[in-house]
């Protein structure tokens, strides 16, 4: 859990929910492996724990400018583990309609009634966190999902009323080249997310043990990247997206595309 910002203008609370099904053999986050639900339930007991420590030095019932709740798999909580998730923030600070709440999702956990269940709990972004659309660039790395399922899962985002969807794309990971990150982002464009935020992956072998199973052969270069990089903007930009910042692109009619061509436009850590 991280708090930051100032009681005055609204504080910005970001809640970490480590828990997968499975470990991904490129996954770069804090995460484990859910081994019950009793593991997420524990884990629960001492966030509520954390919120009543913040809560007695600072006071009950102040209010969230920003809420974003990430993982891990966030979604991977039953819907009484996100209702009871929703509730413990509730009932330390306040959250308006004016708070930006934001959850990130995996699109083989989620489903038309749980996405219906976490709009209804007040979240209004939604950000589907992949690794790549083309499933046979990287098999066994994870998180790798067919173009039908994404546009299953973005259909049932429109529908449940979701304001923002948000789509992450990584490039660098073992076996990709420039021609299949074109590919995937063409894919994604067809998709029509709001917002597209592209990540390099790197090999952190020493922090993340696991990424030891990756293939070092298969990793492409400096040079690849970079042609890769080049790529995905071109593509995005191609398809009507705006470059936001450095690594994030969004339709021209979306706060952050305006709010950068008015000059307004900071990134809140």
């Amino acid at each position: 859990l991280t708090l930051t910002g100032a009681i005055a203008e609204g504080l910005a609370l970001n809640i970490h929910l480590p828990f997968c099904s499975v470990r991904c053999v490129s996954c770069d986050r804090i995460a484990l492996v859910a081994g019950s639900g009793a593991d997420i339930d524990d884990y629960l007991a001492g966030l509520e724990e954390e919120l009543n420590q913040i809560t007695r030095r600072i006071g009950q019932g102040n209010v969230l400018a920003q809420l974003h709740v990430g993982g891990g798999t966030p979604n991977l909580l039953t819907a009484a583990q996100l209702a009871k998730l929703m509730a413990l923030v509730e009932r330390h600070f306040i959250v308006t309609e004016h708070t930006e709440t934001s959850i990130e999702i995996i699109p083989d956990r989620t489903s038309r009634t749980q996405l219906e269940l976490i709009r209804g709990l007040g979240f209004r972004q939604l950000i589907v966190e992949l690794r790549q659309i083309d499933p046979l660039a990287q098999q066994g790395l994870g998180r790798s999902y067919s173009p039908e399922l994404l546009q299953d899962v973005i259909g049932n985002a429109r529908a449940a009323a979701f304001e923002t969807i948000t789509m992450e794309l990584m490039y660098g990971l073992p076996g990709q080249t420039p021609t299949s990150v074109k590919e995937s982002v063409s894919l994604a464009a067809d998709l029509a997310p709001d917002r597209v935020v592209t990540r390099p992956f790197v090999r952190r072998a020493d922090e993340f043990t696991h990424q030891k199973a990756l293939d070092v052969e298969a990793l492409p270069t400096l040079a690849e990247k970079m042609a890769m990089f080049v790529g995905m903007s071109d593509g995005l930009e191609r398809a009507g997206y705006v470059w936001i910042g450095i690594n994030a692109y969004a339709k021209p009619s979306d706060r952050l595309s305006r709010a950068q061509e008015e000059g307004l436009l900071r990134r809140n850590r």
